[in-house]
């Protein structure tokens, strides 16, 4: 599998060399973090390990007291405390069904004016910057405040996915697209 991957390297660098204006922003970054490379190059993790390793923890007197958690249930907050010790937090009826509905409706006129379409089989991509409501649950002050602590540092929402009957993909990893530096400080809801 990896020598797959490694045959694309070369083409992502070379598609990667074309897009210089979305790429820009990357230059001063790899100079804060002291990697010599090219903004066209791939980086891995390998790229960081002159860099003391990340050792977060949750203060979870600070979780307790946001008012996202004082308004969890029970068994949500049980969730929530348990998050370093399992990695992932379950989050049961996080949206009422009234909200539910309110998404797949808009969802519906999205689709039906061709401002989403499937793409990656079955997928919705950045619904986010075409509704208000989907926008609005994901950059809630309150969650983002939570979520700042679980992961003790800013929380941004900055895309969404939508499926309508699930992705169908095999077990994988989104760490090639979304890799964060310290590990572990991307978060995604599903």
């Amino acid at each position: 599998m990896l020598q797959q991957i490694r045959q694309y390297k070369l083409s992502y660098m070379l598609y990667n060399l074309f897009k210089k204006n979305k790429l820009k922003h990357n230059i001063p970054l790899y100079k804060k973090y002291g990697i010599n490379k090219s903004y066209f190059s791939s980086i891995s993790s390998k790229d960081f390990a002159h860099l003391p390793a990340s050792q977060r923890t949750v203060d979870y007197s600070k979780l307790t007291e946001t008012p996202f958690f004082k308004k969890l249930t029970e068994e949500n907050k049980e969730s929530a405390l348990q998050y370093d010790d399992r990695g992932y937090m379950i989050l049961r009826n996080f949206l009422t069904p009234e909200t539910v509905d309110q998404i797949n409706t808009e969802i519906d006129n999205l689709m039906k004016d061709g401002t989403l379409k499937f793409i990656y089989g079955g997928k919705l991509m950045f619904a986010i910057h075409h509704s208000e409501i989907i926008r609005n649950i994901g950059s809630d002050k309150e969650l983002l405040d939570f979520l700042s602590v679980l992961l003790d540092g800013k929380s941004k929402l900055f895309q969404s996915i939508n499926f309508i009957n699930g992705s169908q993909q095999k077990t994988h990893s989104d760490s090639i697209h979304m890799t964060t530096y310290p590990w572990g400080d991307c978060w995604e809801s599903g």
